[in-house]
């Protein structure tokens, strides 16, 4: 019998699998020489970017497939907010990227916050499992945005 509070292995597999880009951009912009430290910090920017704008679309889709009724507007514009944060520091890597990252950082800590909320007491509407395994890899991705940031820093 399976415990319903632990992930299946797919998702955690693939979850795992996520953070890889996270931490081999991260390494790229340690160990390339110039000017390839560079395309480095542009995938990772992009990559926080993506992934980051992925929750927001998961959030839009479950919000949409969740209730019988329409969601409302102020729901779904929220679900859309990650997809301007990452566009937006995504383009502030160029000026300010400690700016960006931050945006990144709070971006993803705004969608765990989200998603630890919905998922637990009687609103529950995740799995079970979701929450260890949401928090486990938004603290993944905060870590990289992290070493980023000081990598950024010594600069």
């Amino acid at each position: 019998m399976r415990r319903r509070d632990v992930a299946p292995k797919a998702p955690w597999i693939l979850g795992v699998l996520g953070l890889v880009p996270f931490f081999g951009t991260l390494a790229g912009s340690v160990l390339a020489a110039s000017p390839y430290d560079g395309v480095s910090t542009t995938l990772f920017f992009a990559y926080s970017g993506v992934i980051l704008s992925f929750l927001g679309g998961a959030r839009w889709g479950f919000e949409i497939g969740a209730r019988p009724e329409a969601p409302g507007f102020l729901t779904l514009s929220a679900a859309v907010l990650p997809s301007l944060i990452a566009a937006l520091a995504i383009v502030t890597q160029y000026v300010a990227p400690l700016v960006g990252l931050g945006m990144l950082a709070g971006g993803f800590i705004l969608m765990w916050v989200w998603d630890f909320v919905s998922t637990g007491g009687s609103t529950r509407r995740w799995p079970l499992w979701y929450r260890p395994l949401r928090a486990t890899l938004t603290l993944g991705a905060l870590l990289a945005l992290t070493g980023k940031a000081y990598l950024t820093m010594q600069v």
